[in-house]
């Protein structure tokens, strides 16, 4: 501080406080009001200069920043998915089911995804009829017991902002599933037909946990994947579920979890 900022400081009187209440507040002779008056003024440039307000052109510049998104460190073996899922993190385990003639043209059919640990589920069967066969637009009609007017109203879309509400409603700090490799392209895939903006695409915001990739370099040591169904059988878990159904294999997933959550580190797969 300035020896002219000194003097003015030091020109200040002491000031008795009164008390007012649960309040201590200073009570000033009329002359210390002016000077202490003076002193604000001289402070005031300085004052003004740190409340400037940001230009509309940085602001848009700052607005349209993205945001570092925080991530942990990946999950690649059981004992690192043992911590996660006996921790207070939200993961949720996601599968899905597909149609379709080939990888570059296949469709989501189905989706269904449960919280571990939680009982927060949803399960979603799509109805797209522009990009399904006569006998798959049968099928699902007969499976679901809908007309063709009301089926028309499980589109892809709709379908996707649900699920998007479903993650809004709860942070989900993981995002788990069995062999997701495919399900991913499948996904982007989508994603590009249907020009869905970033923050409809759920699967790049959340860190992703691929419960076969950790089997088979933890407990496989590299050999080739073991598939669900297998796995769980090998666990001695109950199979009176058919397979291959979005909602089922997320079944099989959280007691698959649940045998892990208990010991990650014992070699359940001899």
């Amino acid at each position: 501080m300035s020896h002219k900022k000194s003097r003015h400081a030091k020109d200040l009187p002491a000031v008795a406080p009164t008390r007012e209440g649960d309040l201590t507040t200073p009570s000033l002779k009329p002359q210390d009001e002016a000077k202490l008056a003076q002193l604000l003024t001289k402070l005031q440039p300085q004052r003004k200069e740190a409340l400037v307000p940001m230009s509309a052109a940085k602001a848009r510049r700052v607005l349209a920043t993205p945001v570092a998104r925080r991530t942990q460190p990946p999950i690649e073996t059981l004992k690192a998915l043992r911590q996660v899922l006996n921790s207070p993190a939200n993961v949720l385990i996601l599968d899905l089911e597909f149609y379709g003639t080939g990888a570059e043209n296949t469709h989501v059919g189905q989706l269904a995804g449960r919280i571990f640990g939680r009982h927060e589920q949803f399960n979603y069967t799509v109805f797209q009829p522009s990009d399904m066969a006569p006998v798959q637009q049968l099928k699902f009609l007969k499976t679901t017991n809908l007309t063709y007017q009301e089926a028309i109203k499980f589109d892809l879309d709709t379908t996707m902002r649900k699920i998007q509400h479903f993650i809004q409603r709860q942070p989900i700090h993981y995002l788990l599933s069995y062999d997701n490799h495919f399900d991913l392209h499948v996904l982007n895939g989508e994603a590009q037909r249907h020009q869905w903006p970033t923050e409809r695409c759920f699967w790049q915001q959340i860190q992703l946990i691929d419960l076969a990739a950790i089997l088979k370099t933890d407990a496989l040591n590299g050999k080739a994947m073991v598939s669900l169904r297998s796995l769980v059988g090998l666990l001695g878990l109950r199979r009176e579920l058919p397979f291959h159904e979005a909602q089922n294999d997320v079944e099989y997933i959280n007691r698959v979890l649940q045998i892990y959550a208990l010991d990650a580190n014992q070699n359940l797969l001899q």
